[in-house]
């Protein structure tokens, strides 16, 4: 049985890591309402984490290579109506039931959430669960990777994971979060005993982190700089329990109301919650190897093809839209894709 499944061909096909980094605040809403929520977000029945669903994720993509399809019309309608004919076969057509689209997209989980500090503004901060989820999904993909991400999708999985208890929290070798002389960090108004023996796992793990999201070369854009240097101070892990905890009861809830033409409230109070700026959601994106006669291999006829295009419309830098409030500057998110590198807009089309 060992035997035969060493002899199992490698699965033929491509895959990105992909994290989508908030730069306001998100609202990717369930449409019912929940006890003093009017308007609360996505999230899993049984950890209670936020979540962007797969249908979410994938309706916003669409959207974004529909924008950039639509930027290349000044270079003719030849070029415009091949861009569309992408967009339809990687995420398949409008209607439905004629064919699936040929990428996959997995729902999107929440990684990593800033949490207000009393030292130092606010920390990133994640959790042992969803560390190894990601784990999980990175080994999953890892067939599927190209040279230059599978080598730092491997590093990953050779970090080691601190596990803190109840009211503890790891964080990096002098964390600006301490507060002086007392071994502690201070989030929201509690505080968590910081545990000395994981700092080198924590450096570790941030610095694999911060060049996920900002590229593994210096950014040439100073405010990424800025924040490629906090994320690497500022990360800080917690039990689960503490962490399930901060992402179930201290998202941001905002009240609005509607008010008409004599100034008079004409709808509401009503209530909406958001995933605040600066979380991190991270997704996989599969292509398999598309099979022959499959619709859409006309356009894309391997897997690489289709690695390219996703890879090149969302290269790390890239700037797309999720959820509501859009009116109000909601639902922006930076994309930073692994072994990613920045990319730049041109008339609309990002260059990786």
């Amino acid at each position: 049985m060992t035997e035969a499944l060493n002899n199992t061909p490698a699965p033929r096909g491509r895959a990105q890591l992909l994290a989508l980094h908030a730069e306001s605040g998100v609202h990717a809403g369930t449409g019912s309402t929940i006890s003093h929520l009017d308007l609360p977000i996505q999230r899993e029945n049984f950890t209670k984490l936020p979540i962007f669903q797969a249908s979410t994720v994938k309706g916003a993509l669409r959207e974004h290579f529909e924008s950039l399809a639509a930027s290349v019309t000044a270079a003719g309608e030849g070029t415009r109506q091949a861009a569309e004919k992408q967009v339809d076969a990687f995420f398949g057509p409008e209607r439905g039931d004629l064919t699936a689209g040929m990428g996959l997209i997995q729902e999107g989980r929440l990684l990593l959430l800033p949490i207000r500090s009393r030292v130092s503004v606010y920390a990133m901060v994640t959790c042992p669960l969803q560390l190894q989820r990601l784990k999980r999904d990175v080994a999953g993909i890892l067939p599927y990777l190209n040279d230059e991400t599978r080598a730092s999708a491997e590093r990953f999985l050779g970090l080691a994971v601190p596990e803190p208890g109840e009211s503890q929290a790891a964080v990096v070798a002098s964390s600006p979060l301490q507060a002086q002389s007392t071994g502690h960090i201070f989030l929201e108004d509690y505080r968590f005993q910081v545990l000395a023996p994981f700092e080198s796992s924590c450096d570790a793990l941030a610095l694999w982190f911060s060049e996920w999201l900002y590229g593994s070369a210096q950014p040439a854009d100073l405010t990424d700089q800025y924040f490629k240097s906090r994320f690497a101070t500022h990360f800080a892990i917690l039990s689960n329990d503490d962490f399930l905890a901060f992402a179930e009861m201290h998202l941001p809830i905002e009240t609005h109301i509607q008010l008409n033409e004599g100034g008079t409230v004409a709808f509401g109070p009503w209530n909406e919650e958001f995933l605040p700026p600066d979380s991190v959601v991270s997704l996989a994106v599969v292509m398999p190897e598309p099979l022959t006669g499959v619709p859409g291999t006309a356009v894309f006829p391997d897997s690489d093809a289709m690695n390219t295009y996703f890879a090149a419309g969302v290269c790390t830098g890239t700037r797309i839209r999720l959820g509501g409030g859009r009116s109000l500057g909601k639902g922006l998110l930076r994309s930073a894709l692994l072994g990613g590198t920045i990319g730049l807009a041109t008339n609309g089309e990002p260059t990786c």
